[in-house]
């Protein structure tokens, strides 16, 4: 296509041939107090929460009572951690309001029901540190030699809390990362990839995803 700008418009970028493919995500988000679970959801909505009304589950531990708002710009300090059946990872649900009669709050993705939360806290150094966590355990896990490609995807989100600092994510990966490997990245709203050494895909919140590329 060129130098052309397209609007309305979606890009796919597909590979094939004998590729190393690894792949890494981290959040610098901690899971803290009681864990909860979903017992009842609806998509992206959650109405149920110990078979109580979900925004209870925020009133037990935010000093708001009742009257505790669910809204998108909260998303990093009344984030969920998700940890569906039968899994040990958690991956985060930010919060994107309420529903019209505030009987449940939406999510920027689905959680399903039996899936054990936990509200999570964070601060702008465990942000960058998840950074260089995610792209360790890409590197780690590369299965050839040595990558020649890397694609790194952060969430909008995180670009926001950090602010001034978030020049530090790229940074702290930098380091890291061969002089001669060339790199590109840029931020989303929504990571999708596995955890590592999985192979099962996971849509992420607020998130860090390093992806590594090679044919060596």
């Amino acid at each position: 296509i060129g130098d052309q700008v397209l609007q309305n418009a979606v890009v796919v970028l597909t590979f094939f041939g004998n590729w190393h493919v690894s792949y890494g995500v981290a959040t610098g988000l901690s899971p803290i107090g009681r864990k909860g679970t979903v017992t009842r959801s609806e998509g992206a909505t959650i109405y149920e929460i110990d078979h109580e009304p979900a925004k209870r589950f925020y009133a037990n531990y935010l000093d708001e009572g009742e009257e505790v708002k669910i809204n998108s710009s909260s998303s990093l300090s009344r984030a969920l951690a998700v940890f569906e059946p039968g899994q040990s990872n958690f991956y985060v649900r930010a919060p994107n309001g309420e529903t019209r009669n505030s009987n449940g709050n939406n999510y920027f993705g689905s959680v399903p029901e039996q899936s054990g939360i936990q509200l999570t806290d964070s601060d702008c150094e465990s942000l960058i540190q998840s950074a260089e966590d995610a792209f360790s355990k890409a590197k780690y896990a590369y299965p050839g030699t040595e990558p020649e490609a890397i694609l790194l995807v952060s969430c909008v989100s995180r670009m926001k809390k950090l602010g001034t600092q978030v020049y530090k994510e790229y940074d702290v990966v930098e380091q890291t990362i061969c002089s001669t490997v060339p790199n590109i990245g840029f931020y989303s709203y929504g990571e999708i990839s596995p955890f590592a050494g999985e192979h099962s895909a996971f849509f992420h919140n607020e998130t860090f995803s390093a992806l590594l590329l090679g044919t060596r």
